[in-house]
This record gives structure tokens, C-alpha cells and sequence, in this order.
């Protein structure tokens, strides 16, 4: 079953592009990553991309009403539920 969490706003480029910067702010920031490969997050890591394509995907910036990461994140469960999930939460 597909999500189409990738279509024309949400490309399989800016996916990629989110998770080298989730992997990159955390080398910023200082965490020390032990033995982690150019294709490996940490669960720290997989969070802040799961919040980083929720607000890219599902932030409202055009029509002006700014939403929230939080909302953009509550938004993204539920998207990617009824289409994964055979019962509603």
C-alpha cells in the first residue's frame, strides 16, 4: 500500500535532503555518533526527520495560517494512518 507522502510538493529528493540535515544538526550540535554510516540515523535522529517532513509537507505557508510543527506532526500520524493502519486510532 502506497501513503503518497511523496507527490509534487514532497519529493523523494526533499526526503533526502531532510534526513542529511537531521543527520547534520545532530554533528553540529556535538552528539558523538559511535560507529554510525553515511545511511544510519539514530532514534533521536529519525524523530527530528519525521518532524522536519511533517512541517515541509503539511505547513500552510501560502494561505498564510502558519501551523505548528506540533500540528504538522499530529497531521502526519494521521495521514500516514488511515493509510498503514487497518483501524483508526
Amino acid at each position: 500500500m502506497h501513503a503518497e507522502l511523496v507527490d509534487k510538493k514532497m519529493s523523494i529528493g526533499i526526503i533526502d535532503t531532510q534526513f542529511i540535515a537531521a543527520r547534520n544538526d545532530s554533528k553540529q550540535r556535538g552528539y558523538k555518533l559511535h560507529n554510525q554510516s553515511q545511511n544510519e540515523i539514530n532514534r533521536f535522529e529519525f524523530w527530528e526527520l519525521l518532524i522536519r517532513v511533517a512541517g515541509f509537507k503539511f505547513k500552510d505557508e501560502e494561505s498564510g495560517s502558519k501551523r505548528s510543527f506540533a500540528v504538522c506532526f499530529k497531521t502526519l500520524l494521521e495521514f500516514l494512518s488511515e493509510h498503514y493502519l487497518p483501524y483508526p486510532i
